[in-house]
C-alpha cells in the first residue's frame, strides 16, 4: 500500500482486497485472461473480459459499503479519488485499489443502495439461464448466423432496449416525484442503458427529444442518461432547465484534436526523459498526452546512460473549452539508453515500478548502474520517499498542460475532477489547483 494512508483508508483498501481474495478473483481473472488469449480474435470475448473486470472492482467496493452499512460512501469515494492512478494494463484490467475506471467506480459508490432481495434472486436466475445456454455447443455455421442476427438485433432494437429499461425505471416508487428516486431504485437498469446502449442509446434518446417525446418523468430520466453519456460534450450547465429546455440549449461539443506534449527546453537529460515518457504513455485514441517527470539522477557508464524518474502522466480530450482526463498515472521508472554510432542515445530498456507487494522491491532492484549493475546508494529511498508526496510533479504537470494548451492556441479550458470540483482552469493568467 502507498505510504501516508490514514487508518480509515487502510481499512477500506484491505477490506476491498480481502474480498477479492475470498472470492478467488485472482484465479478467475487468470482463467478469463487465458480464455481471452486463446480467443484473441473475438471482440466479444475481450468486451466480456473488460466488463467482468470492471464489475469485479465495483462489486468489491459495494461489499465494503455493505459491511459498513453504506455510511462511508463519501470518504470511500474520496479515498478512490486520492489514490487514483489510472494505469491500464492491456485491456484496462486493474492491479491496484486506485486503478480501473475510477470515475465510474466513484459514481457507483456515491449512488450505492443496498440491493433488494428480488433483484438478487432475478440476477441469479438470469445467470443460471445464461450458463445453461452457454453449455450448448452450436455448429460453426449456426454460431455465425447467431452472431450476425445479434448484431442486426442490437442495431434495430436499440429503441426497444432503451424503452424496456426506461419502463422498469419509471415503474417505482410511484409515490415519489423526484426522478433521482426512480433512478436509485433501479440502478441496474439505468447502468444497463449506459454500459450496453452507449452511443446508440444516446442517439436514440436525442431523437426522442427531437420528436418531442420527452415529457414528464421519462424526459427527466432520459436527460440524466444523456448528460452522463455525453460527459464533457454537454455544453449545458444550468441544472434548473426542464428536459426539453435542456435539449433546446444543447450544442454537443466537438473534440478538438491536439498533439502530445513536446519539451522545449535545452537540458539534454530532460529532453530524453520527456521524449521517452511521452512515447511510453501516448494513447492517440485517448486524446493528447501530458507528462511531468522528476529526474532523481542520471548515470553514464561504458556508453550507456540510465535515468531515474517519477513521472506524472495523463491523457486528455478537449471538448470545446472543457477538458476530460481519460487516464492518468504516477509511476517511478528507470530508463536505460545506449550510444549509437552517431553518438546519440537510443532507448534500450524501460523499467517501471511494479504493482502491489512488488512495488518497493522492484524500485530497489532497478536502482543500479547501467552496465556493472552495482547498487546506487540512497537512490531507492529517495524515490520511495518522494512518492509519498508528489505535489511538485503534480504542479509541474498542470504547468505543462497550461503551456501546451497555450502553444496550441487554446485560450480557455477548464478541468473538473470526478467530484465536480474545478481542478484546472486557464482563466486569468495561470492555472489553479
Amino acid at each position: 500500500m502507498p505510504v501516508g494512508l490514514s487508518n480509515d483508508e487502510q481499512k477500506y483498501i484491505l477490506m476491498h482486497e480481502m474480498t477479492h481474495i475470498q472470492r478467488k478473483d485472482n484465479i478467475i481473472k487468470a482463467l478469463a485472461f487465458a480464455i481471452a488469449a486463446i480467443h484473441w480474435f473475438n471482440p466479444l470475448v475481450w468486451l466480456a473480459f473488460i466488463l467482468m473486470s470492471a464489475d469485479m472492482e465495483m462489486s468489491c467496493d459495494e461489499k465494503v459499503l455493505k459491511v459498513m452499512n453504506g455510511d462511508i460512501k463519501k470518504p470511500y469515494a474520496q479515498s478512490l479519488l486520492s489514490l487514483a492512478v489510472g494505469r491500464h494494463i492491456l485491456t484496462g484490467n486493474p492491479l491496484a485499489f486506485g486503478e480501473g475506471n475510477v470515475k465510474q467506480r466513484i459514481k457507483n459508490v456515491l449512488k450505492y443502495k443496498k440491493p433488494r432481495f428480488w433483484a438478487i434472486a432475478l440476477s441469479i436466475m438470469i445467470v443460471a439461464a445464461l450458463g445453461t445456454g452457454l453449455l450448448l455447443n452450436p455448429k460453426a455455421e449456426e454460431l455465425e448466423q447467431v452472431n450476425e442476427y445479434n448484431l442486426k438485433t442490437i442495431n434495430i432494437e436499440i429503441g426497444k432496449f432503451v424503452e424496456d429499461n426506461l419502463a422498469i425505471i419509471m415503474s417505482s416508487p410511484m409515490e415519489e416525484s423526484d426522478p433521482d428516486a426512480y433512478i436509485r431504485a433501479h440502478q441496474g437498469e439505468y447502468e444497463n442503458i449506459i454500459k450496453y446502449g452507449g452511443e446508440e442509446a444516446l442517439q436514440y434518446m436525442l431523437s426522442q427529444f427531437e420528436r418531442g417525446n420527452a415529457e414528464g418523468l421519462r424526459g427527466y430520466i432520459m436527460m440524466q442518461l444523456c448528460k452522463e453519456l455525453l460527459g464533457a460534450r454537454n455544453n449545458v450547465t444550468d441544472d434548473t432547465l426542464t428536459p426539453q429546455e435542456w435539449y433546446e440549449a444543447l450544442s454537443i461539443r466537438q473534440e478538438i484534436k491536439l498533439p502530445d506534449f513536446e519539451y522545449d527546453g535545452t537540458d539534454p537529460i530532460e529532453k530524453l526523459a520527456y521524449s521517452t515518457e511521452v512515447e511510453m504513455s501516448s494513447q492517440h485514441r485517448s486524446g493528447f498526452t501530458i507528462v511531468a517527470p522528476k529526474i532523481f539522477g542520471s548515470y553514464d557508464e561504458d556508453g550507456k546512460l540510465k535515468v531515474f524518474v517519477t513521472t506524472y502522466s495523463a491523457a486528455y480530450k478537449l471538448y470545446g473549452n472543457v477538458l476530460n482526463m481519460e487516464s492518468g498515472s504516477v509511476v517511478p521508472a528507470a530508463i536505460t539508453y545506449r550510444k549509437d554510432n552517431n553518438g546519440s542515445y537510443v532507448l534500450e530498456e524501460y523499467e517501471q515500478a511494479m504493482d502491489g507487494a512488488e512495488w518497493l522491491p522492484s524500485i530497489k532492484k532497478f536502482c543500479t548502474m547501467p552496465v556493472s549493475g552495482k547498487e546506487i546508494p540512497g537512490l531507492a529511498n529517495k524515490i520511495i520517499k518522494h512518492y509519498g508526496n508528489y505535489d511538485d510533479i503534480y504542479n509541474l504537470h498542470l504547468e505543462n498542460l497550461f503551456r501546451h494548451l497555450k502553444a496550441n492556441g487554446i485560450e480557455e479550458a477548464i478541468l473538473f475532477n470526478p467530484l465536480g470540483e474545478i481542478e484546472f482552469s486557464m482563466k486569468k493568467t495561470q492555472y489553479i489547483k
